[in-house]
């Protein structure tokens, strides 16, 4: 079967969730598929969450024998220390951007977008606090900047291909031809990129780029 809306259901509901009951999975598969084949829908997306080092697992509750499917990473590496380095309420933020980029049709979200998500957040996190935090992820090759916006017309152009431009043409939008800020790729440029998941860097130790998403 494809992998369609169904299966993205699916994934986004266990990742907010954090660990789903397979009875609530059942209602869920047979709701949204018309089936019960609960093993075939969980190959399916863990087929498109291998290259991101994540899967899909299904386990028993030590306490009450239930089951129930969780959303893990599948490999050691330098995600763990995080834990230590940073709040709680940037981690739920960095997870939710993680969500949100697995689960868009073109794999990358707005960095407008990303700091709208604080507002969902159990714990109180700024918006400022959030920019500062997602731009170290940026640093940290965790997530990546794909395109500046143009304040003009809000065209998003790939930060190569602009930087190519104001060679040649000056600093302007290649779109309306508009004067953009300097690109010093500090801080203060960040509200105004795109980001999506670093498919390398995911490859190396599970990165993400482009706050629209930011792993590309």
């Amino acid at each position: 079967m494809v992998y369609g809306k169904e299966h993205k259901i699916i994934l986004q509901t266990v990742m907010n969730e954090g660990a789903l009951l397979e009875n609530r999975v059942n209602e869920l598969i047979m709701k949204l598929f018309d089936h019960n084949n609960t093993t075939k829908i969980l190959r399916e997306i863990n087929a498109k969450l291998q290259p991101l080092y994540m899967t899909i697992k299904c386990i028993n509750c030590e306490v009450t024998g239930q089951l129930y499917w969780i959303f893990v990473n599948t490999v050691e590496d330098k995600t763990t220390s995080l834990q230590s380095e940073f709040s709680q309420a940037e981690l739920s933020l960095l997870r939710s951007v993680f969500s949100e980029i697995v689960t868009s049709n073109s794999h990358c979200i707005s960095s407008t977008f990303c700091l709208n998500l604080c507002s969902s957040l159990n714990q109180k996190l700024t918006k400022t606090s959030a920019e500062e935090f997602l731009h170290e992820m940026v640093i940290r090759k965790w997530l990546c900047s794909k395109g500046q916006k143009c304040n003009n017309c809000n065209a998003v152009t790939h930060i190569h291909c602009l930087e190519n431009c104001t060679r040649t043409d000056g600093l302007g939008c290649p779109s309306c031809h508009q004067p953009m800020p300097e690109l010093s790729h500090n801080q203060s440029d960040y509200a105004n990129c795109t980001m999506d998941v670093d498919i390398e860097n995911v490859l190396q130790e599970v990165e993400m780029t482009e706050f629209s998403q930011v792993k590309g």
